[in-house]
Formats: structure tokens, C-alpha cells, sequence
């Protein structure tokens, strides 16, 4: 929680600097800095930072993987309970988004688990399809809460094809890469993940604000602007975290070892 109070502050701080002269997604007012406390004030992604701690504060109470097997049953029940819990502290992000933590940590320690963690090409190629035909299947929904049960089951379902999918493309990446700078890469990137995640809209930002000068009216000067925002908001925050890991306060204050 002392990078994502941080991160807030720094971006509520900038967010004050600028939106009187440039275009800012969600302005802030000085209340904000009190607000970070029990809402993701600074920006609506922070969200995911509530909902983890609030599970890394339930879940190591049960101390055993039998009552870790019951925790998952009532994140499953929780997650589908027809009640709208309130939007502090994100109890209702916590409350959609816990089952997915428990099915991890049953992956991780039963071995039921290990159908999905063993990797195949067939079970690549089932999971592609039934991913890539879910998700088309859901973006074809009009209007997704006036939707048939059949929808509805598919909205329960394509969670986990995307993460049986996602640890696929991870296992076939992790073979493939064998050369020293490949792996480099990916090491860095994953050691500076949680400040990219962090600071990724805040450089995000200051691109799209830079760029919007520039013509759009053909597709790949889009394409160009896009992916230099896209790059800006994962080399910027790269160079934060390289920077900020040399010294203790820093260290810190973002949460870095």
C-alpha cells in the first residue's frame, strides 16, 4: 500500500499541475489526497491495488490447504452473490475478483492442477479456440445485462479460457527463449511490472497529450501514435524503477527490495 499512496500522490500532483492547461482523464481537486485512502482517487486502475491487499490480508488466515479449498467455495459464492457491495476500500471489485485469486492458489497446490499446468500442443490449440470464440461471443453482446442465460455463462466462463490461455503462451515464451538477452529482457521487465503497472497511465498520459497535435486521419499514423503510448508507458516507468532502486528512501517508497 506505500507505492500505491505514492503513486497516488505523485499523480494527483501532476493531475493538479496540468489539467488547467492540457486534457486530463478524471481531474482531481485537493480532496483527492484524502480520498486515496479509501478510494483509488488518483486513477480508476488502482483499484486492483485494494483488491490484492485485501487479499493478502484474508488469505494467509487460513493457515491449512484443506480450509484454502473451502476459502476458494466461498470466493466462488461471494463472486456471485446478487448484492452490490459499497465502492470503498473497492469491497466491490474485491468481492468480483477474489475467485480468481483462490483458483490460482488451488492450481498452484493441488494436483488437479497440474491438468492445466502441464503444457500440450492440443490443449494450446482447444484453449485458443475456445478462448478466441468466447470473447467474440461476448463482444457480439448488445447489451450485456438484459443478455440470455447463455450469455451469462459465457461472461463465467471466458475468465478462465483467457487464464488457461494466458499460462500457455507463457510456457511455449519460456521454452523459446533461450539466448542471455532475450531472457535479460523479460527478467527486467518483470522485476519493474508493479511500477509499470503503477505508472503506466501517468507516462500513458503525457504521450497522449504530446501526440494529440499530430494528424489522425490515416490508419498508420494511429498505429505509430499508439504504439509509441503504449512503449512510453513501459520504458518511462522501466527507468523510474532503475533509478528509484538506488537508493533507500526510494526503495521504499515504492515497495522495491
Amino acid at each position: 500500500m506505500i507505492p500505491y499512496l505514492t503513486c497516488s500522490v505523485v499523480v494527483i500532483s501532476l493531475k493538479l499541475l496540468s489539467q488547467g492547461n492540457a486534457y486530463v482523464e478524471n481531474p482531481v481537486t485537493a480532496m483527492s489526497y484524502l480520498k486515496i485512502f479509501y478510494l483509488p482517487e488518483a486513477g480508476y486502475f488502482l483499484w486492483f491495488i485494494w483488491a490484492l491487499f485485501l487479499m493478502f490480508v484474508i488469505t494467509p488466515l487460513f493457515k491449512t490447504r484443506a480450509a484454502r479449498n473451502l476459502l476458494l467455495v466461498a470466493s466462488i459464492a461471494l463472486a456471485y452473490l446478487p448484492v452490490t457491495l459499497p465502492d470503498i476500500f473497492c469491497l466491490n471489485q474485491f468481492k468480483r475478483m477474489y475467485l480468481y485469486f483462490m483458483f490460482g492458489i488451488f492450481v498452484r497446490e493441488n494436483s488437479v492442477g497440474n491438468i492445466i499446468k502441464e503444457y500440450s500442443h492440443t490443449k494450446m490449440a482447444i484453449t485458443a479456440a475456445v478462448f478466441a470464440l468466447l470473447e467474440f461471443a461476448y463482444l457480439s453482446m448488445p447489451d450485456p445485462h438484459n443478455a440470455p442465460l447463455s450469455m451469462g455463462i459465457i461472461r463465467a466462463i471466458l475468465p478462465f479460457a483467457g487464464i488457461a490461455f494466458v499460462i500457455y503462451v507463457s510456457q511455449i515464451i519460456g521454452k523459446h527463449i533461450n539466448a542471455d538477452n532475450g531472457r535479460n529482457l523479460l527478467l527486467s521487465v518483470a522485476a519493474s511490472s508493479y511500477i509499470i503497472y503503477l505508472f503506466h497511465t501517468t507516462f500513458d498520459g503525457l504521450a497522449k497529450a504530446a501526440l494529440m497535435k499530430l494528424p489522425v486521419d490515416v490508419w498508420y499514423v494511429f498505429v505509430t501514435k499508439a504504439a509509441l503510448v503504449i512503449l512510453t508507458g513501459i520504458i518511462f516507468p522501466m527507468i523510474v524503477y532503475n533509478v528509484a532502486n538506488r537508493f533507500k528512501a526510494t526503495r521504499f517508497l515504492l515497495g522495491l527490495k
